[in-house]
């Protein structure tokens, strides 16, 4: 990514905070304590979002939330028979390909600097960690939910080929 931002002419500066160990997906955030003074966005490097951020924004602020993380609804297919145990293998329940619904993080956040204090200093934190924190000490934690079609992301081989020719196209 360095390389990248680096080798093109840009309108804008781009400061890298590098951290000396894996953090986590959100550890690395306290590096920056001194520079985030102001609502700020996180994302992660393998997602592509087609939303209006400014929108996004307006959402995270009139909702006055701490973290406002972007979802998406996915619909996963269970491709075998389920079937539900209690104590000593009595079947309670039998589903034949049963199909769930879950609200996904893109990957996408808005935050407040405010939280940038409850991340631990130079050990692994996730931002799941981050927020279950957050939602403990009954802090503002909202959602953005998104259209499924309008995230993309690069975690498997075939996700990752659409997402080059979206960037391709564009």
């Amino acid at each position: 990514m360095k390389a990248y931002l680096d080798e093109k002419e840009k309108p804008y500066q781009v400061q890298y905070v590098e951290e000396d160990k894996f953090c986590g997906t959100c550890g690395g955030i306290r590096l920056m304590k001194e520079q985030l003074k102001h609502t700020f966005f996180v994302s992660n490097c393998d997602v592509l979002l087609d939303i209006d951020y400014f929108e996004l924004l307006r959402f995270h602020q009139i909702n006055q939330n701490e973290i406002t993380v972007v979802t998406s609804l996915k619909h996963v297919q269970i491709p075998y028979g389920v079937i539900e145990l209690e104590e000593g293998g009595k079947i309670l329940k039998l589903s034949e390909k049963p199909s769930l619904n879950y609200n996904m993080s893109t990957g996408i956040y808005v935050m407040e600097p405010s939280v940038i204090n409850s991340i631990p200093q130079n050990q692994m934190f996730h931002m799941t960690d981050l927020m279950n924190k957050l939602l403990a000490e009954k802090r503002k934690v909202g959602a953005y939910p998104v259209m499924s079609k309008s995230w993309q992301d690069m975690g498997e081989l075939s996700a990752m080929r659409r997402m080059i020719d979206t960037i391709q196209d564009m």
